[in-house]
């Protein structure tokens, strides 16, 4: 079934170090990156993919900062947060405890800002590395291995259903 809308904005929360750029960096096709470089406000990403349910499907990605003090999502006094987002999504890193307790944080970060109605989903990164530290909410929560290049589609597959349903 090809749906009519194709195109979706995304908001991409997340502690900093989780692996946001490298997984973004990843789906576009670029090579795996071990070294840490923190992004700096948002960075937005085009993502362009052909899923058969759905056809080709869109989606403009806003990447915003882990880091407090470089994220606008924190900023009240700047006003840049604000937008209009189809859904978001948080990532956490599976061998950080502290970022996967996080994802309750993001989440009432995201509910405040862009409404109770967004859909949103948990990415859990780094699943290659042990059994690690599973999101126990009431989000979907998907598992990735950006480094071994497992399961990177899956979430935005998923939003695409969310979105169209």
């Amino acid at each position: 079934m090809v749906v009519n809308q194709n195109t979706f904005s995304v908001a991409l929360l997340g502690d900093a170090g989780v692996g946001k750029t490298v997984y973004l960096e990843k789906i576009m096709g670029n090579a795996f990156q071990p070294a840490y470089i923190p992004t700096v406000g948002i960075e937005v990403h085009h993502f362009k993919t052909l899923f058969p349910e759905h056809g080709e499907v869109e989606f403009l990605i806003m990447e915003y900062s882990g880091q407090e003090k470089y994220s606008l999502v924190h900023d009240q006094q700047s006003g840049s947060h604000i937008g209009a987002y189809d859904c978001a999504i948080i990532m956490y890193d599976n061998t950080s405890l502290r970022s996967c307790k996080n994802v309750g944080l993001w989440e009432r970060e995201i509910k405040r800002i862009w409404g109770e109605d967004i859909p949103v989903i948990v990415i859990r990164n780094k699943t290659d590395i042990g059994d690690g530290h599973a999101y126990q909410g009431p989000l979907e929560c998907l598992g990735v291995s950006t480094k071994l290049h497992m399961g990177l589609l899956f979430p935005f597959i998923r939003l695409a259903d969310m979105l169209n349903s």
